[in-house]
């Protein structure tokens, strides 16, 4: 199946696509109550001059079946650009197939050619058995002492205030 499946840049009009495709995902994946629907966020952070990510598309002959929503990293331990895979998604019909490891492939090369990404990263939920196995086929390992941590919403905001309010 994967012989017949192209793998192409998405363009702005594809935004209601794209979110389609992550709600697809994050139902599948047990988000679907945090997930905010908005393909105008997508399609206003990116594409155009300043975008903030890229996006790569599988699609079948009569529909679209993946995507990878990735953005440049930096690693100051290596020195050395990166690619940070936020989101990628197989339909169910075409797992199983190699998609996964082209939509991963395609968007190391594309990093590669943009910006000179020498490594890919990417975060995955620990109870996701299936994502964990496939990811390590792939030769993907977890350093033991990262440990993902996040801030947002009214605490992100008061950062602002913490600091001053002044944006640097």
């Amino acid at each position: 199946m994967t012989s017949t499946i192209d793998i192409r840049k998405a363009r702005v009009e594809d935004s209601p696509l794209i979110a389609a495709m992550l709600a697809r995902h994050f139902q599948e994946i047990g988000d679907a109550g945090c997930y905010r629907d908005d393909s105008d966020a997508i399609g206003r952070h990116g594409f155009g001059e300043h975008a903030l990510f890229r996006t790569l598309i599988a699609e079948g002959p009569d529909q679209p079946l993946g995507f990878v929503l990735y953005f440049p990293a930096f690693s100051t331990i290596r020195c050395e650009p990166g690619v940070h895979v936020q989101d990628i998604w197989v339909d169910v019909a075409a797992r199983g197939q190699g998609l996964g490891r082209r939509l991963l492939a395609a968007s190391a090369m594309d990093a590669d050619s943009l910006w000179g990404a020498t490594y890919l990263t990417l975060m995955v939920y620990d109870d996701n058995d299936g994502a964990l196995a496939f990811y390590r086929r792939l030769g993907f390992v977890q350093d033991p002492r990262d440990r993902p941590l996040h801030i947002d919403s009214g605490a992100f905001r008061q950062l602002f205030r913490d600091g001053g309010g002044r944006k640097t």
